[in-house]
């Protein structure tokens, strides 16, 4: 099983919009770490996925 997660932010603020999207690029190697630390699998854009430990799952 697998989703992605997604956040909204209301269509007339779009200087938060921005804010939101230039913390996330710059913590994005932050953000992977966490998962890592709890075990999360993670799923690269082209739909393949990883364990934890960044390793290529096998299918």
């Amino acid at each position: 099983m697998m989703f992605d997660i997604s956040m909204g932010v209301a269509k007339d603020q779009p200087e938060l919009k921005a804010a939101i999207d230039r913390q996330l690029m710059l913590k994005a190697w932050k953000i992977r770490a966490v998962l890592k630390d709890y075990g999360v699998p993670v799923v690269d854009e082209v739909g393949s996925s990883q364990s934890p430990s960044g390793q290529p799952r096998s299918p």
